[in-house]
């Protein structure tokens, strides 16, 4: 009986002494684990799915729905420039996009140091002016918030409205310009 104390003490010391630190270290380490499973977009995506087989939900629609609206959040999957070509590649996608900032934002572009205010103003208030015409929509009634909206921009952009706001502008006539 002695000689099993001894065997028994030291299996209890060396097995499960201290346990409460050692649950708290398992815990942290599942805890690790699990949000490194779930932190990434196709491994919240089998989760969805094996939820979805344990209620077999998966062949629903709005398992279908929810699928494609987490895969196709914050994504552009779909560009089409000025001369209606379509771009859906995600590396062309994103070559066009860069080029057209730089460009805009270049020496060459229409944001140059060498345009002034009152150009740029004017131009953007006339594209806003010209994209609410082609949308359909009531210019002489909605200019004015059009122009209202511009001037949060800037007090530059401001001053070029107060300057648009006393031209009286023919509305049918933006159909026919080409800015």
């Amino acid at each position: 009986m002695k000689s099993t104390k001894k065997e028994l003490s030291s299996l209890n010391k060396e097995h499960y002494s201290d346990i409460g630190a050692r649950v708290k270290a398992c815990n942290e380490r599942l805890q690790g684990v699990q949000s490194s499973i779930f932190s990434g977009q196709v491994c919240q995506e089998n989760f969805v799915l094996e939820r979805n087989l344990r209620s077999e939900l998966v062949s629903t629609s709005f398992f279908s729905r929810s699928i494609l609206a987490t895969r196709n959040r914050h994504q552009i999957s779909l560009l089409m420039d000025d001369d209606g070509q379509v771009y859906t590649d995600p590396q062309v996608v994103e070559d066009k996009i860069i080029k057209f900032y730089k460009t805009l934002f270049s020496s060459k572009g229409p944001l140059s140091e060498t345009s002034s205010t009152c150009d740029v103003a004017n131009r953007v208030v006339l594209e806003a002016c010209v994209q609410a015409r082609n949308e359909g929509r009531d210019l002489a009634r909605e200019g004015g918030e059009i122009v209202r909206e511009a001037t949060k921009w800037s007090p530059e952009l401001a001053a070029a409205c107060e300057v648009w706001k006393e031209i009286t502008f023919n509305f049918e006539d933006v159909d026919t310009l080409d800015y």
